[in-house]
């Protein structure tokens, strides 16, 4: 079962102080080591060094709060439920569980229970993302055939 993820929520009145500190990471040199300073509530302030890496996760996980008020923090090594990877790619739970019968979504068992790594849940996203548009595509072709040909037996 997947790890317990990190929720973080703010509220509304600190997207703007969360999107400015993403914009600040954001310009900085991506190679470059940097610092930080975080002040206690006895006023005292601690500094501590992050590598690049760090720094540009940081960044990328505010600018993802500052657009939404929340974000979660999971490991790719993790696993997930079928319910859990269907939640994370935004289908149903029967199209993970033919993702994974036609081989799309690699899994394990365990028991009777199929457990997914989320690094190939992620990995199988942009193809379900992309699945997604076409279909919306297609919808609205349809929609607009249907339309036109309505229009067409009113005149």
């Amino acid at each position: 079962m997947m790890a317990r993820p990190t929720k973080i929520s703010i509220p509304a009145t600190q997207t703007r102080e969360i999107a400015e500190v993403a914009a600040l990471l954001a310009r900085r040199k991506p190679t470059a080591a940097a610092g930080i300073f975080v002040a206690g509530p006895d006023g005292r302030r601690d500094y501590a060094e992050l590598p690049p890496q760090a720094l540009t996760a940081l960044g990328a996980f505010l600018s993802a709060l500052a657009e939404g008020g929340e974000a979660l923090v999971i490991r790719e090594e993790d696993e997930a439920t079928p319910a859990e990877a269907a939640e994370i790619l935004g289908i149903s739970r029967p199209l993970v569980y033919q993702r994974m019968d036609d081989g799309r979504l690699p899994f394990r068992r365990v028991g009777s229970h199929r457990r997914i790594r989320v690094r190939d849940v992620l990995a199988l996203q942009p193809e379900e993302e992309q699945r997604q548009r076409a279909a919306s595509e297609l919808a609205q072709d349809t929609d607009e055939i249907e339309h036109a040909r309505s229009t067409q037996g009113a005149a």
